[in-house]
């Protein structure tokens, strides 16, 4: 219990620094054309290291987790999955990076050609940063294997804190060059500390090329990854046809909410998976659906009254971000808003980690890929209908139908599929 108190604690410092940093360079540079170039390089580097990072993680936590550390496999283990992540971030960089003049023109058709140039030069840096980053994320995985949630956490939290001091110098002579060479320093000495932590592991492409296992079991999680998880570059697109300044908004919510699912699942979320794995080891089904209940609930719940709260205190709200943010009347209003039905995602978002845990805790990762690739095509057509009907607004309701289809999907069928089971 210690423990998980102090990771919430741990992963909240570091979603604190995380908002004060975004909130520092949109006070700093302003909201215009170019922090929208800014963010709109985001867009590709965050779907990327989404991708990467769900199929590591998702195949070699469980997978490292039953190993001993003590044993010449752990070793052997650890070399493949370092390989592995190091040979997906070359294809990646290379292919991405390689095409990057031509798909920028037709992913951001609003913008002038100096954003083109912006976002070509930004994107570059931020491919950098997202190797770094799902390489990191691996890392992560291989500690918390070993459960030392508390000493990974704090050297991430270490290295935001240095960000952030070094953003009150850098921002203010290179503004949003010096956020992205801040980001990309601040990646790569969280991935030395993480290295030094581990005693340097070593990194094998001869080991992770033979690991046909777990290339078999990353494959469709890569696949439907690289069809569902691109939602960040298609909610960017629909927000830069937006009148200047809106796709800002948007994403500044987005900031603001989003890192809500990293603390809920570092302190809720992967202990509750160690104990269905557990309970499905053990066939207890019913301590299962009595552990996604409690769960679940106090997730949703927390999280709607807070979207609640955001409704009720619109007015307070939108005087405190014009004259915190800059922003005018018509944009804080959008952003309070926003974030009232991005709290709704969070929460559904963090069901679900929680919901498709069952399956790839039985190896099944197939039927969530399936999942996830139908419902994200049904959202599309959400956010197209939304979007132009009420702007960024309903862009945010599109955005929050994807992760409420997927969890209303996974657990009727993982009822059906169980309700005459014997316990």
């Amino acid at each position: 219990m210690m423990t998980r108190v102090s990771v919430a604690v741990i992963v909240s410092a570091q979603l604190l620094c995380q908002v004060i940093f975004q909130l520092l360079l949109v006070r700093i540079v302003g909201v215009g054309s170019e922090t929208d170039a800014y963010l709109a390089s985001q867009a590709v580097p965050i779907a990327v290291t989404a991708i990467l990072t769900t199929a590591l993680q998702s195949v070699w936590l469980p997978r490292l987790a039953t190993i001993d550390p003590g044993s010449n496999e752990w070793g052997a283990e650890l070399a493949a999955a370092q390989g592995q992540s190091a040979i997906l971030n070359a294809i990646v960089f290379a292919v991405v990076g390689a095409t990057v003049d031509l798909w920028i023109p037709y992913l951001y058709p609003a913008f002038s050609s100096s954003q083109h140039s912006n976002v070509t030069e930004y994107t570059w840096l931020l491919l950098l940063t997202s190797a770094t980053t799902t390489h990191s994320a691996l890392l992560s995985v291989i500690m918390r294997s070993r459960e030392r949630y508390i000493h990974n956490e704090s050297i991430t939290l270490c290295g935001l804190i240095g960000a952030l001091l070094g953003s009150l110098i850098v921002l203010p002579a290179y503004g949003i060059f010096g956020a992205i060479a801040l980001t990309l320093a601040r990646s790569v000495l969280v991935l030395i500390a993480q290295s030094f932590f581990l005693r340097w592991p070593r990194l094998s492409v001869a080991r992770a090329v033979a690991h046909r296992e777990t290339w078999m079991m990353m494959r469709p999680l890569i696949f439907s990854g690289s069809i569902f998880k691109l939602s960040p570059v298609i909610d960017r697109f629909f927000a830069g046809l937006s009148p200047a300044g809106g796709l800002t908004t948007f994403v500044l919510a987005q900031t603001l909410v989003t890192p809500l699912v990293t603390l809920i699942d570092q302190s809720v979320c992967i202990p509750a998976i160690t104990r269905i794995t557990r309970h499905l080891k053990q066939d207890r089904k019913s301590g299962i659906f009595r552990l996604l209940r409690i769960e679940g609930s106090a997730i949703t719940l927390s999280l709607l009254i807070l979207a609640l709260v955001a409704l009720l205190f619109d007015g307070f709200i939108t005087r405190v971000v014009i004259f915190a943010l800059k922003l005018n009347s018509e944009q804080s209003k959008a952003l309070t808003l926003i974030i009232a039905i991005l709290l709704i995602y969070v929460a559904a978002v963090s069901v679900g980690r929680l919901t498709t845990s069952l399956y790839y805790a039985i190896g099944n990762t197939l039927f969530p890929s399936v999942v996830g690739i139908s419902n994200f095509i049904v959202s599309i057509a959400l956010k197209f209908v939304l979007f132009h009907a009420y702007g960024t607004v309903g862009l945010a309701i599109g955005v929050t139908a994807f992760p409420v289809l997927n969890v209303m999907t996974l657990l009727m069928s993982w009822g059906r599929s169980n309700e005459k089971t014997p316990d």
